[in-house]
């Protein structure tokens, strides 16, 4: 992969257990987004 991928970074370059590498935080953020997009929200000025 790192042939291939110029920015490719091997999971030995990133520490155990960060918190900044879980996918699923990607998704359930994307899924929480849509959700509350769907209606218009009203104006708090």
């Amino acid at each position: 992969l790192s042939d291939n991928v110029d920015m490719f970074w091997s999971k030995e370059f990133w520490p155990l257990n960060s918190p900044d590498l879980n996918p699923l935080d990607y998704f359930v953020w994307s899924v929480i987004e849509r959700v509350t997009n769907k209606s218009r929200h009203p104006n708090v000025t």
